[in-house]
């Protein structure tokens, strides 16, 4: 499955995005590019093996067949993931790592406003959706036993919350009117929480929480921006394609990472 971008003419473009569309790291960058409107040209990868009636068998290739099939991807992204991005012949990998690259070579339409103390912080806040939500919505997934989901459950509804509580009271976003990458950084997460984890796991917030409400406000304006709007993934797709991670037996990168992790 390959979502097309909002790109006028891509043979024009000088950047290249590396993507997945069932990633949501791939997702991050695709979402800055839309914001910064930098003409980009979309490649949609696709990492796993091919099974005999066309579908997906969420076994990964290797790392040598991956180069075969995809060199330029390969060039620029040397571990074999997406996202990555050809810029003009620079090639960025890594989320993060591209976040600050964009914001760099692209400094109009600023993802990190502001000054120093204010960039500062949006940082730490996309640091710490990275380290203290995301993990916990991959092991609530991957997660075969009832008290590791619950440990992993309990887990994002605290990172949630502690998130939710830093955001600007009145919003919609995380620092108030302007979107941002604390608001990036969690955006593609928050809607498989909504999707993913609520089909397999039957996650939810708690429903008279003030964090719910904040955040269920916060990600109405997220998704109805154009540049989120235009990376999302077909839900039912969506879950579909996390099946291997419901019973185990996704072989992806972040699947090895957050495997029987605490």
């Amino acid at each position: 499955m390959s979502l097309p971008p909002s790109v006028d003419n891509q043979a024009l473009a000088s950047t290249t995005l590396f993507a997945s569309w069932f990633c949501p790291y791939a997702q991050r960058i695709w979402i800055a590019l839309e914001e910064k409107r930098v003409g980009y040209r979309y490649v949609e990868i696709n990492p796993y093996e091919t099974a005999a009636d066309g579908g997906d068998t969420k076994t990964s290739l290797s790392l040598d067949e991956k180069r075969r099939r995809y060199p330029k991807w390969i060039e620029c992204s040397p571990r074999g993931l997406v996202p990555a991005l050809d810029d003009c012949g620079v090639g960025v990998a890594d989320s993060m790592v591209c976040l600050e690259y964009l914001e760099e070579v692209y400094p109009d339409q600023p993802l990190l406003p502001g000054p120093p103390s204010g960039r500062a912080r949006l940082r730490f806040w996309a640091v710490y959706a990275n380290e203290k939500i995301i993990p916990h919505y991959y092991r609530l997934l991957m997660s075969q036993d009832t008290e590791g989901r619950e440990r992993a459950r309990a887990g994002l509804v605290d990172g949630l919350s502690e998130f939710a509580g830093q955001m600007d009271p009145i919003g919609p976003y995380f620092t108030g009117g302007q979107f941002t990458w604390a608001d990036l950084a969690l955006a593609p997460w928050y809607e498989r929480l909504r999707t993913v984890a609520a089909a397999y796991r039957s996650f939810e917030m708690p429903v008279d929480g003030v964090a719910t409400a904040r955040l269920d406000r916060w990600f109405k304006a997220v998704r109805a921006r154009p540049s989120v709007a235009v990376t999302l993934a077909n839900e039912a797709e969506l879950v579909r394609n996390y099946a291997g991670y419901a019973d185990d037996s996704a072989t992806s990168d972040a699947s090895r990472q957050f495997r029987g992790a605490v």
